[in-house]
């Protein structure tokens, strides 16, 4: 069921993943992650690759890439479960992801300073389209339509301003992690540096400048910079398991609007940052800057919570009982 899901944008989906390593006596090591995927509906083939080269073991230094076409949830923070959104789609015909189609690009490079202390660099591009549904099947409620491929955001509403609408926009942001875990252990084998934990938690403080370039609005490009910081503790519950428990806060520092005006447009026409129609839609979107960029900066996952109710696997059955079902 992991490589198999559904959704009114890309269909059935079905695909594979692998992964491919090197290793060498200089305790160097390559490893390669292909995923590819089918989208029945929209006929489209989805693939992802990331891959990584660590070397200088004692200082877990890499270079990293990752690179893809595929969907994409527009709230992706991991506000919505990919298994439960396929389950109400089939069963209820209620489809809450949102997706947008990601042609993207991230090199990247981390390296430890000192024990416990690590610095991690990356610049990403992102081309981001906007998709329709494709597909109206579900086993049971043929009569019923899917919901529009549009967020739950009242810049979005029937009757809003037609500038809000979402368009199709390219994305580059980049971002310095420092992370920081006091008194850490570690084990060498080989020489490489394994940590092993610490007692105490792990520190986590990101910077991203990010650049949103939407080609039909007048005020093209969206410039913002975000600050979020994290305390986290993570313990092993026993074999591949572990239990992560922390706390996180993010704040944007600076948002503004580089216009491009023609020639041949008035003073009186122009409009500058302050007089810009709706200002909250200069702010990136929660703590997750890197999304989709909407109108009104207000997060499709936040929006969505106030109007939907998350599942779970019980509200899922509850909704499943209660519900008169009509045969397709």
């Amino acid at each position: 069921m992991k490589n198999f899901s559904f959704n009114p944008v890309d269909g059935f989906i079905y695909g594979l993943n692998f992964r491919i390593s090197k290793s060498w006596k200089t305790s160097n090591s390559f490893s390669l992650y292909p995923d590819i995927r089918w989208a029945f509906s929209r006929e489209q083939v989805m693939w992802r690759v990331n891959a990584n080269y660590k070397f200088n073991g004692l200082k877990q230094r890499q270079l990293f890439i990752k690179t893809g076409i595929t969907s994409k949830d527009i709230s992706n923070g991991g506000g919505n479960n990919i298994f439960l959104n396929t389950a109400t789609s089939l069963f209820l015909k209620e489809n809450y992801i949102k997706l947008y189609e990601s042609g993207y690009l991230t090199l990247g490079y981390s390296s430890e300073i000192v024990n416990g202390l690590t610095l991690e660099l990356s610049a990403g591009y992102e081309d981001r389209r906007v998709l329709q549904n494709t597909s109206d099947f579900s086993f049971f409620r043929s009569s019923k339509e899917y919901s529009d491929n549009t967020p739950v955001n009242i810049y979005l509403a029937p009757g809003s301003n037609p500038d809000n609408a979402l368009h199709d926009q390219k994305h580059a942001d980049f971002v310095t992690k420092v992370t920081y875990t006091p008194l850490q252990k570690y084990r060498i084998n080989k020489g490489n540096k394994i940590p092993v934990g610490s007692d105490w938690p792990t520190f986590n403080l990101t910077w991203q400048h990010g650049i949103n370039e939407i080609s039909e609005m007048r005020d093209k490009s969206v410039h913002y910079n975000m600050m979020r910081f994290e305390v986290y503790k993570s313990r092993s519950i026993g074999a591949f398991s572990y239990l992560r428990c922390g706390i996180a806060v993010a704040f944007r520092l600076v948002a503004m609007v580089t216009q491009t005006t023609p020639q041949s447009e008035s003073p009186a026409d122009l409009r500058s940052v302050h007089d810009v129609e709706s200002p909250r839609a200069l702010r990136p979107l929660g703590d997750q800057s890197d999304r989709f960029h909407l109108p009104g900066g207000q997060s499709h996952r936040r929006a969505q919570r106030s109007r939907h109710a998350q599942y779970s696997l019980q509200d899922f059955a509850k909704r499943w009982a209660s519900s008169p079902i009509t045969p397709g």
